[in-house]
């Protein structure tokens, strides 16, 4: 609701993807889809044509394991016009190994 609210003065819409039609968030959202599983070699490809169907210009993760597949996968996106709020690799991959 709090994306929502904050993308209305702009014309903004907020979409979710899930891999479980049970994720509350799918229903709070404007449209959404049921997606692979993130581990999936499907997941990408599926992430990145259904942002370009809807026009989705930009996504924000908001599960700690969905940063190092969309970490990894950021030229993919980028190379399209869609921006992943995301670090790079490198610091996403030093952020879940503690003792790095």
């Amino acid at each position: 609701e709090y994306f929502k609210e904050s993308l209305t003065e702009f014309g903004g819409s907020v979409f979710a993807v899930n891999s479980h039609a049970n994720a509350p968030g799918l229903y709070h959202a404007d449209g959404f889809a049921i997606a692979p599983i993130i581990h999936s070699d499907l997941y990408i490809p599926f992430l990145v044509e259904y942002c370009l169907e809807n026009e989705i210009r930009v996504i924000v993760p908001l599960l700690d394991n969905d940063l190092p597949v969309l970490a990894q996968a950021k030229p993919i996106f980028e190379a399209v016009g869609i921006f992943v709020l995301v670090a790079d690799e490198w610091l996403v991959q030093m952020a879940n190994d503690k003792y790095k």
